[in-house]
Protein backbone atom coordinates (compact mmCIF):
# COMPACT_ATOMS: atom_id res chain seq x y z
CA UNK A 1 0.00 0.00 0.00
CA UNK A 2 2.98 2.68 0.93
CA UNK A 3 4.65 1.68 -2.01
CA UNK A 4 1.42 2.34 -4.21
CA UNK A 5 1.14 5.47 -2.57
CA UNK A 6 4.76 6.51 -3.48
CA UNK A 7 4.51 5.86 -6.82
CA UNK A 8 1.21 7.37 -7.03
CA UNK A 9 2.55 10.91 -5.96
CA UNK A 10 5.90 10.56 -7.86
CA UNK A 11 3.68 10.11 -10.73
CA UNK A 12 1.66 12.74 -10.23
CA UNK A 13 5.01 14.77 -9.09
CA UNK A 14 5.91 13.88 -13.09
CA UNK A 15 2.73 14.97 -14.60
CA UNK A 16 2.95 18.19 -12.66
CA UNK A 17 6.41 19.03 -14.12
CA UNK A 18 5.38 17.68 -17.77
CA UNK A 19 2.40 20.31 -17.44
CA UNK A 20 4.33 22.73 -15.75
CA UNK A 21 4.73 25.02 -18.79
CA UNK A 22 1.14 24.85 -20.09
CA UNK A 23 -0.08 25.70 -16.47
CA UNK A 24 2.27 28.39 -16.24
CA UNK A 25 1.26 30.11 -20.07
CA UNK A 26 -2.16 29.57 -18.47
CA UNK A 27 -1.74 31.42 -15.29
CA UNK A 28 -0.34 34.46 -16.88
CA UNK A 29 -3.70 34.67 -18.80
CA UNK A 30 -6.64 33.79 -16.71
CA UNK A 31 -5.39 33.55 -12.88
CA UNK A 32 -3.41 35.27 -10.29
CA UNK A 33 0.21 36.42 -11.52
CA UNK A 34 2.04 34.85 -8.01
CA UNK A 35 0.82 31.57 -9.17
CA UNK A 36 4.17 28.36 -8.87
CA UNK A 37 3.67 25.25 -9.89
CA UNK A 38 5.04 24.00 -6.92
CA UNK A 39 1.77 24.98 -5.40
CA UNK A 40 -0.96 23.56 -8.02
CA UNK A 41 -2.42 21.18 -5.87
CA UNK A 42 -5.88 20.21 -5.60
CA UNK A 43 -7.99 18.99 -2.16
CA UNK A 44 -10.67 16.30 -2.07
CA UNK A 45 -12.64 16.77 0.79
CA UNK A 46 -16.69 15.26 1.08
CA UNK A 47 -20.15 17.10 1.60
CA UNK A 48 -21.64 17.53 4.75
CA UNK A 49 -24.64 15.81 3.15
CA UNK A 50 -24.53 11.81 3.64
CA UNK A 51 -24.28 11.57 -0.31
CA UNK A 52 -21.96 9.47 -2.83
CA UNK A 53 -20.03 12.87 -3.56
CA UNK A 54 -16.44 13.48 -3.50
CA UNK A 55 -15.58 17.30 -3.88
CA UNK A 56 -12.24 18.29 -5.31
CA UNK A 57 -10.85 21.79 -5.42
CA UNK A 58 -7.83 24.12 -5.65
CA UNK A 59 -5.58 24.19 -2.84
CA UNK A 60 -5.53 27.89 -2.10
CA UNK A 61 -4.21 30.62 -1.88
CA UNK A 62 -4.27 29.04 -6.09
CA UNK A 63 -7.86 30.66 -6.62
CA UNK A 64 -9.42 30.53 -10.11
CA UNK A 65 -13.17 29.55 -11.74
CA UNK A 66 -14.79 26.57 -13.12
CA UNK A 67 -14.59 27.79 -16.80
CA UNK A 68 -10.75 28.55 -15.89
CA UNK A 69 -10.08 24.68 -14.01
CA UNK A 70 -11.99 22.62 -16.65
CA UNK A 71 -8.27 24.37 -19.36
CA UNK A 72 -5.85 22.95 -17.29
CA UNK A 73 -4.37 19.50 -17.98
CA UNK A 74 -3.44 18.77 -14.65
CA UNK A 75 -6.74 18.83 -13.51
CA UNK A 76 -7.92 16.21 -15.65
CA UNK A 77 -4.79 14.50 -14.83
CA UNK A 78 -5.58 14.83 -11.35
CA UNK A 79 -9.24 13.55 -12.36
CA UNK A 80 -7.98 10.10 -14.15
CA UNK A 81 -5.18 9.45 -12.32
CA UNK A 82 -7.65 9.49 -9.08
CA UNK A 83 -10.44 7.71 -10.80
CA UNK A 84 -7.77 5.02 -11.82
CA UNK A 85 -6.69 4.88 -8.03
CA UNK A 86 -9.94 4.70 -6.72
CA UNK A 87 -10.72 1.83 -9.61
CA UNK A 88 -7.38 -0.07 -8.69
CA UNK A 89 -8.17 0.04 -4.66
CA UNK A 90 -11.47 -1.59 -5.05
CA UNK A 91 -10.50 -4.03 -7.49
CA UNK A 92 -7.78 -5.10 -4.55
CA UNK A 93 -10.33 -4.86 -1.94
CA UNK A 94 -13.29 -7.05 -3.68
CA UNK A 95 -10.37 -8.88 -5.40
CA UNK A 96 -12.88 -8.79 -8.54
CA UNK A 97 -10.65 -7.02 -11.70
CA UNK A 98 -14.54 -7.14 -13.11
CA UNK A 99 -15.61 -4.21 -10.82
CA UNK A 100 -16.69 -1.16 -12.24
CA UNK A 101 -14.66 2.35 -11.99
CA UNK A 102 -16.04 4.05 -9.08
CA UNK A 103 -16.26 7.38 -10.95
CA UNK A 104 -19.83 7.46 -12.43
CA UNK A 105 -19.31 11.09 -13.20
CA UNK A 106 -17.64 14.37 -13.06
CA UNK A 107 -19.44 17.45 -12.65
CA UNK A 108 -18.96 21.06 -12.71
CA UNK A 109 -21.14 23.65 -13.23
CA UNK A 110 -20.79 27.18 -14.52
CA UNK A 111 -21.77 30.57 -13.89
CA UNK A 112 -24.07 31.90 -10.99
CA UNK A 113 -24.88 28.00 -10.71
CA UNK A 114 -21.42 27.54 -9.33
CA UNK A 115 -23.04 28.77 -6.46
CA UNK A 116 -25.66 26.33 -4.99
CA UNK A 117 -28.72 28.35 -4.37
CA UNK A 118 -27.30 31.61 -4.69
CA UNK A 119 -29.75 34.13 -7.16
CA UNK A 120 -27.17 36.70 -6.80
CA UNK A 121 -25.99 37.22 -10.50
CA UNK A 122 -23.20 39.14 -9.31
CA UNK A 123 -22.07 35.79 -7.53
CA UNK A 124 -20.38 33.94 -10.39
CA UNK A 125 -16.94 34.18 -9.70
CA UNK A 126 -16.65 31.37 -6.96
CA UNK A 127 -13.50 29.21 -6.40
CA UNK A 128 -13.55 26.27 -8.52
CA UNK A 129 -14.58 22.52 -7.73
CA UNK A 130 -16.01 19.33 -9.43
CA UNK A 131 -17.76 16.88 -8.33
CA UNK A 132 -16.89 13.58 -8.31
CA UNK A 133 -20.24 11.11 -8.13
CA UNK A 134 -19.13 7.70 -6.81
CA UNK A 135 -21.49 4.37 -7.39
CA UNK A 136 -23.13 2.49 -4.60
CA UNK A 137 -20.23 -0.40 -5.19
CA UNK A 138 -17.45 1.72 -4.00
CA UNK A 139 -19.36 3.15 -1.24
CA UNK A 140 -20.77 -0.31 0.46
CA UNK A 141 -17.34 -1.20 0.02
CA UNK A 142 -15.60 1.77 2.73
CA UNK A 143 -15.25 0.75 5.67
CA UNK A 144 -12.64 1.24 9.06
CA UNK A 145 -9.93 0.33 6.99
CA UNK A 146 -11.41 1.24 3.20
CA UNK A 147 -11.69 5.01 2.76
CA UNK A 148 -13.52 5.56 6.32
CA UNK A 149 -14.46 9.23 5.53
CA UNK A 150 -16.24 7.99 2.53
CA UNK A 151 -18.31 4.75 4.74
CA UNK A 152 -22.03 4.99 4.91
CA UNK A 153 -22.30 7.95 2.56
CA UNK A 154 -25.03 5.84 0.21
CA UNK A 155 -27.65 8.63 -0.44
CA UNK A 156 -27.74 10.15 -4.50
CA UNK A 157 -25.87 12.37 -5.22
CA UNK A 158 -27.88 15.40 -6.65
CA UNK A 159 -28.82 14.98 -10.39
CA UNK A 160 -26.56 18.38 -11.70
CA UNK A 161 -27.47 18.03 -14.79
CA UNK A 162 -31.57 17.53 -14.23
CA UNK A 163 -31.60 20.22 -11.82
CA UNK A 164 -29.64 22.62 -14.16
CA UNK A 165 -32.60 21.68 -17.04
CA UNK A 166 -35.28 22.43 -14.11
CA UNK A 167 -33.60 25.72 -13.33
CA UNK A 168 -32.90 26.10 -16.53
CA UNK A 169 -36.35 25.62 -17.66
CA UNK A 170 -37.95 27.55 -15.05
CA UNK A 171 -35.95 30.34 -14.80
CA UNK A 172 -34.67 30.89 -18.47
CA UNK A 173 -37.12 29.11 -21.12
CA UNK A 174 -40.46 29.96 -18.96
CA UNK A 175 -39.49 33.40 -19.45
CA UNK A 176 -39.22 33.24 -22.93
CA UNK A 177 -42.10 31.11 -23.34
CA UNK A 178 -43.86 34.13 -21.53
CA UNK A 179 -42.07 37.31 -23.33
CA UNK A 180 -43.17 35.40 -26.42
CA UNK A 181 -46.76 35.28 -25.15
CA UNK A 182 -46.27 39.07 -24.39
CA UNK A 183 -44.57 39.31 -27.83
CA UNK A 184 -47.10 37.69 -29.70
CA UNK A 185 -50.52 39.37 -27.53
CA UNK A 186 -48.50 42.70 -28.90
CA UNK A 187 -48.30 41.63 -32.35
CA UNK A 188 -52.06 40.63 -32.19
CA UNK A 189 -52.87 44.32 -30.57
CA UNK A 190 -51.54 46.13 -33.46
CA UNK A 191 -52.67 43.59 -36.06
CA UNK A 192 -55.77 44.47 -34.71
CA UNK A 193 -54.79 48.33 -34.33
CA UNK A 194 -53.58 48.08 -38.04
CA UNK A 195 -56.62 47.21 -39.10
CA UNK A 196 -58.76 49.40 -37.13
CA UNK A 197 -56.36 52.17 -38.57
CA UNK A 198 -56.96 50.85 -42.07
CA UNK A 199 -60.94 51.20 -41.49
CA UNK A 200 -60.87 54.37 -40.35
CA UNK A 201 -58.64 55.17 -43.04
CA UNK A 202 -61.33 53.54 -45.33
CA UNK A 203 -63.99 55.64 -43.40
CA UNK A 204 -61.65 58.47 -43.84
CA UNK A 205 -61.51 58.27 -47.16
CA UNK A 206 -65.54 57.55 -47.69
CA UNK A 207 -66.18 60.89 -45.37
CA UNK A 208 -63.69 62.66 -47.86
CA UNK A 209 -65.57 61.26 -50.77
CA UNK A 210 -68.54 62.26 -49.18
CA UNK A 211 -67.15 65.97 -48.83
CA UNK A 212 -66.20 65.70 -52.05
CA UNK A 213 -69.58 65.17 -52.79
CA UNK A 214 -71.23 67.72 -50.59
CA UNK A 215 -68.81 70.47 -52.61
CA UNK A 216 -70.25 69.09 -56.12
CA UNK A 217 -73.90 69.99 -54.46
CA UNK A 218 -72.57 73.31 -53.19
CA UNK A 219 -71.34 73.87 -55.92
CA UNK A 220 -74.61 73.46 -57.96
CA UNK A 221 -76.64 75.33 -55.25
CA UNK A 222 -74.04 77.93 -56.14
CA UNK A 223 -75.03 77.57 -60.21
CA UNK A 224 -79.00 76.99 -59.05
CA UNK A 225 -78.61 80.80 -56.92
CA UNK A 226 -76.83 82.53 -59.74
CA UNK A 227 -79.28 81.07 -62.31
CA UNK A 228 -82.44 83.10 -59.92
CA UNK A 229 -80.09 85.50 -59.54
CA UNK A 230 -80.41 86.01 -62.84
CA UNK A 231 -84.05 85.65 -63.16
CA UNK A 232 -84.90 87.95 -60.15
CA UNK A 233 -82.60 90.56 -62.30
CA UNK A 234 -84.79 89.49 -65.53
CA UNK A 235 -87.90 89.81 -63.59
CA UNK A 236 -87.03 93.18 -62.11
CA UNK A 237 -86.21 94.50 -65.41
CA UNK A 238 -89.70 93.27 -66.52
CA UNK A 239 -91.29 94.62 -63.84
CA UNK A 240 -89.47 97.85 -64.81
CA UNK A 241 -90.80 97.92 -68.29
CA UNK A 242 -94.09 97.34 -67.06
CA UNK A 243 -93.80 99.94 -64.43
CA UNK A 244 -93.26 102.49 -67.20
CA UNK A 245 -95.78 101.22 -69.52
CA UNK A 246 -98.11 101.29 -67.01
CA UNK A 247 -97.08 104.71 -66.52
CA UNK A 248 -97.30 105.66 -70.26
CA UNK A 249 -100.63 103.84 -69.82
CA UNK A 250 -102.06 106.02 -66.89
CA UNK A 251 -100.58 109.08 -68.62
CA UNK A 252 -103.38 108.19 -72.05
CA UNK A 253 -105.99 107.57 -70.04
CA UNK A 254 -105.30 110.75 -68.35
CA UNK A 255 -105.46 112.66 -71.64
CA UNK A 256 -108.67 111.01 -72.59
CA UNK A 257 -110.25 111.97 -69.76
CA UNK A 258 -109.37 115.22 -70.19
CA UNK A 259 -110.61 115.30 -73.55
CA UNK A 260 -113.75 113.74 -73.07
CA UNK A 261 -113.81 116.23 -70.85
CA UNK A 262 -113.51 119.04 -72.98
CA UNK A 263 -115.50 117.82 -75.75
CA UNK A 264 -118.47 117.23 -72.93
CA UNK A 265 -118.57 120.97 -72.33
CA UNK A 266 -118.47 122.35 -75.94
CA UNK A 267 -121.49 120.22 -76.53
CA UNK A 268 -123.44 121.55 -73.34
CA UNK A 269 -122.63 124.88 -75.29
Amino acid sequence: MKYFLFCFVLFLFLVMRLFSNEINNFMKLKAEKSFNIEEGKFIFTTKKETIRDLVIFPKPPWHISNRELIQIPLFWATAIMTSKMLHRELKQKLSDEKTKWPIEAIAINFGQWENAGSYEKRLIDCHAHAHLLLNCVFINACDDTFFRTMKGRINEPPDYLKENSKLLHSERLQNHEFDSKQMNDLLNRLSNVEKDTQGLKTDLQGVKTDLHGVKTDLQGVKTDLQGVKGDVELMKKNMETIGNDVQSMSKTLNELCTFLKEGSSKSSM
